[in-house]
């Protein structure tokens, strides 16, 4: 009874819900979530294991440690809160995709092995693409469509990677992996989702698109499903130590820019993975406690973020910066409630991230890489600007007549409670600390980083109202490496369609001529004539790919030759 798969529970939920009455949904679906926790919490084994034997592979669909009860636990809390939030909402589909994708989810947390986590890994993908879908805008369906191909695409090169590396071993077991070219190949597809630049821009794509519940889900667990991956199979590759401060850097820069208040917080979490895939990349014992610590609060204030902002969306039907400007002063208790996530991701003292935070400047203290300390403290300011400071000075800088339409006693409930754990977490961390993959007793509570955060905050403030009016949003779309798949249709179609379009052609119409002089010069029988004449359009493309392939062919060999 405790070495029950946990991805199993919320797949007999969603199960159940397909046959209930949707009245119903709501109760089962928190009750459901609700189980899951308690179980995890309770009841499952701290080492427990289950084998079995496929086709002759042994798989292993739970493999429980310190560190997979750390996320598979902040996973099925996130649900509660997530169902306590959407509890107004008459939905059954969305619902149903939620208990999958957090059941996927968690299928991919406790696998231990390869095959396992892929099949977590593809419904992961189906169920979020359907949060983002069910928003039932022409925008979002396009950007579920883009969503869902970016990580078919990631999965594929997963697979292959997997592929590959049983060719070699003859083994399946998810295990930490040397530097191979098959490991190379599964980290690619697993830095998709973990949204690692320049593979990044689905996130602030589609989670802005999504239902205003379905991102709250979207929010937390994709990319830290990721993380978890990364911290299993790939913690000490130094690569993620350049590319985790790439991401949190490049995440800031874009937030800073954005006029949509959702897409701010879609370019925040890149950046805040940001600071777990360098963790991760610093490796040991402090580089994998600090990723984890991170993950933890971030899941949590990063839900209590989108509940907030989606809670605004609600009331006030628009999402753009430049359209709620003075909008917060209509809203006193949601703003509130946006400010402690906003204090939690800034990493101030007694909120959220102020212990994880510190565990990974720490480590990386500790390896001696100040560069990755200074550009990581830069960052944790600049974070402060952007969802600290300018966004709610956006909101309450001019007195606004709107009226905002009555929140469910449910949103208002969730965020109530998302926003007592992101207090707790901060002024207690030791709670999580306990419950870290490895002993520690560190504590960001010393009197040093108490006053250097609080230099930081003066600094921000201060630099922030100099230079108030440059962070002024503007109304457009600022594209990221997302330019590929949304504006770089032009200029494929003038540098390579067109020009390869006219080739075939010229080339058809100059094998057509050479057909007619042969047809004329030859043809003494009428029927000889009407079989080429009409063969002669197949003729002349058959042989202008001809053509074409030995033109290929010949820049193959020059390129090679050289």
């Amino acid at each position: 009874m405790n070495s029950i798969p946990p991805f199993l529970i919320p797949l007999l939920g969603a199960l159940l819900l397909y046959g209930l009455k949707p009245k119903f949904c709501n109760l089962l679906f928190v009750a459901i979530c609700s189980v899951l926790f308690f179980y995890l919490l309770l009841l499952l084994d701290k080492d427990a294991k289950v084998e079995m034997t496929w086709l002759s592979l042994t798989l292993t669909p739970l493999k429980v440690d310190a560190l997979s009860l750390v996320f598979g636990s902040v996973f099925s809390l996130l649900l509660i809160l997530g169902g306590i939030f959407a509890y107004h909402l008459i939905d059954k589909l969305q619902q149903i995709a939620a208990l999958l994708y957090g059941s996927a989810a968690l299928c991919v947390i406790f696998a231990g092995d390869l095959l396992t986590l892929l099949i977590g890994w593809e419904v992961m993908a189906l169920a979020s693409a359907i949060l983002i879908f069910q928003n039932n805008t022409k925008s979002s369906h396009s950007a579920a469509l883009r969503y869902l191909f970016v990580h078919l695409v990631g999965g594929t090169v997963l697979l292959s990677g997997i592929l590959w590396c049983f060719a070699e071993t003859l083994s399946l077991e998810f295990r930490h992996f040397d530097f191979e070219p098959y490991s190379v190949l599964i980290l690619l597809g697993v830095a998709i989702n973990a949204a690692i630049v320049p593979f990044h821009a689905w996130l602030p794509d589609a989670y802005p698109k999504a239902t205003t519940t379905g991102a709250i889900f979207l929010g937390a667990l994709t990319t830290k499903t990721a993380v978890y991956v990364l911290a299993r199979g790939f913690h000490e590759w130094e690569i993620l130590i350049l590319a985790g401060v790439i991401m949190a850097v490049y995440g800031l820069a874009y937030a800073l820019v954005q006029n949509d208040i959702r897409r701010i917080l879609a370019y925040d979490i890149v950046s805040q993975v940001g600071f777990m895939v360098a963790a991760i990349g610093i490796g040991g014992h402090s580089g994998i406690n600090a990723a984890a610590a991170h993950a933890f609060a971030h899941v949590l204030y990063n839900a209590l973020l989108f509940m907030s902002v989606g809670s605004l969306i609600f009331v006030a039907g628009r999402s753009s910066l430049i359209g709620l400007l003075g909008f917060g002063r209509s809203i006193p208790l949601i703003m509130i409630l946006y400010m402690i996530g906003a204090f939690s991701v800034s990493a101030l003292p007694g909120f959220g991230a102020f212990g994880s935070k510190y565990l990974i400047l720490h480590a990386a203290e500790e390896q001696h890489l100040n560069w990755v300390v200074l550009l990581l403290y830069l960052t944790s300011v600049g974070t402060f600007v952007a969802v600290g400071l300018r966004v709610p000075y956006l909101l309450l800088l001019n007195k606004s007549n709107y009226k905002p339409k009555e929140l469910p006693v449910g949103m208002l409930l969730g965020m109530v409670i998302t926003g007592v754990f992101c207090i707790g977490l901060g002024v207690a961390p030791g709670l999580l600390f306990e419950r870290l993959p490895y002993e520690t007793h560190i504590s960001p509570y010393s009197m040093t980083n108490i006053m250097r955060t609080a230099h930081l905050i003066v600094f921000a403030s201060f630099a922030f109202w100099i230079f108030r009016n440059r962070f002024f949003p503007v109304d457009k779309v600022v594209l990221d490496t997302d330019w590929f798949y949304r504006k770089a249709g032009l200029p494929i179609k003038t540098i390579i369609q067109m020009p390869l379009e006219r080739l075939f052609s010229s080339t058809e119409l100059l094998v057509n001529k050479i057909t007619d002089i042969g047809i004329k010069q030859s043809a003494d029988e009428k029927g000889f004539v009407v079989k080429v004449a009409s063969s002669r359009f197949s003729l002349g493309i058959a042989i202008a790919s001809v053509i074409l392939t030995l033109g290929a062919m010949t820049l193959i060999i020059l390129i090679n030759s050289n």
